[in-house]
């Protein structure tokens, strides 16, 4: 709605640019009123541009989906599948194809963090035993004394 009260404003604004209303004798501040209407809209128009990656970022949250039916957990073979599949499906959710630099830390730290809650959310001895032996550290360690 308020989109479309826009768009009639400026529609507006421009039928008037001439100084003369559509039906009659030119009309005193017209100018005026037409840059301050520009401006106004120029102005929401920035800001909701400026808003538009935040509200996107918002939404980016997503689930990570690991399908561990059919394996034997209390296997060697079924916790190294297991372990295998989290890590692809982190892999999958982290990775957005970026190369820069500090985005590819960034990406590190969501593998680490998702690997890690993929292995704790399972809860299977074997595949936190070999997640462990892997020497990977947990998202959050705790103080030890």
């Amino acid at each position: 709605m308020a989109r479309m009260r826009l768009r009639t404003a400026v529609r507006t604004g421009r039928s008037l640019s001439s100084g003369r209303s559509p039906s009659g004798p030119p009309i005193e501040g017209t100018g005026t009123m037409q840059r301050k209407l520009l401006a106004l809209v120029s102005a929401s128009a920035c800001l909701a541009a400026g808003l538009l990656p935040t509200a996107a970022a918002a939404q980016d949250v997503g689930t990570m989906k690991v399908v561990v039916g059919g394996l034997d957990l209390r296997s060697d073979a079924g916790a190294k599948l297991a372990l295998d599949r989290i890590r692809i499906a982190a892999d999958r959710f982290c990775d957005d194809g970026s190369r820069e630099l500090s985005r590819r830390a960034e990406i590190a730290k969501c593998r680490a963090a998702m690997t890690y809650r993929g292995v704790t959310k399972l809860d299977a001895p074997l595949v936190t035993a070999r997640y462990e032996g892997t020497g990977a550290s947990p998202a959050i360690q705790l103080a030890r004394r």
